[in-house]
């Protein structure tokens, strides 16, 4: 399996329809939130935020993933956004992330910011992943779009977790508001990580 950040250059337009929209409901105003492979974990949970200039791994769920052969790199550059104040990255990770299914499916190495904040999301793509996938994301249609060679791969959205998250998210922050505390919510029920068997079928789209 060759995994790498190589830019696909095929003449594919990306874009949506009508099409897209089916099973989607009218005038919704949810986030886009999907699971996708990690280093060979099925990740629940990812907020897909085109309005971050980094991708973010939050600490609890870099806790639950056995990824002793990855190295964390010190990042010195604190980040604005979490919790409404500064937060001092923990570090900075490189991992494997494959988006889409059978044969749409693409892996890049994709650079993340792990912090330790509270948040019910277990990890955050911002713009620098949607580069590498040659993506195109949209929170109306609830799906991403991106090149995989002479094809396009898709991501369909989670729209009753996104609902759940955005709740929660809620709670969270009236609790910071009053408390000052910054623990995050119990895992109970909570969709997290899954550890799954290597798949030597993942493609890169090259």
């Amino acid at each position: 399996m060759e995994i790498g950040n190589q830019i696909d250059h095929i003449d594919l337009t990306l874009s949506f329809g009508s099409d897209d929209l089916k099973g989607v409901p009218n005038n919704h105003n949810d986030a886009l939130v999907i699971r996708a492979m990690v280093a060979n974990y099925d990740v629940a949970r990812i907020f897909v935020d085109l309005g971050s200039f980094v991708n973010v791994f939050f600490q609890e769920t870099i806790n639950q993933m056995e990824l002793g052969q990855y190295m964390m790199e010190p990042v010195i550059t604190s980040l604005f956004g979490f919790t409404r104040h500064a937060i001092r990255p923990i570090g900075l990770i490189h991992l494997p992330l494959t988006l889409g299914k059978n044969n749409t499916r693409k892996t890049r190495i994709v650079s993340f910011i792990v912090v330790d904040a509270p948040s019910t999301y277990n990890a955050i793509l911002g713009r620098p992943a949607m580069t590498y996938f040659m993506a195109v994301a949209s929170a109306l249609h609830q799906k991403i779009n991106f090149l995989v060679g002479s094809k396009v791969g898709e991501v369909k959205g989670y729209q009753v977790i996104s609902r759940r998250c955005y709740v929660e998210e809620v709670h969270i922050e009236q609790k910071v508001a009053s408390t000052g505390s910054v623990d995050r919510p119990g895992l109970a029920g909570r969709e997290q990580v899954n550890l799954v068997e290597e798949d030597t079928s993942i493609t890169t789209g090259d």
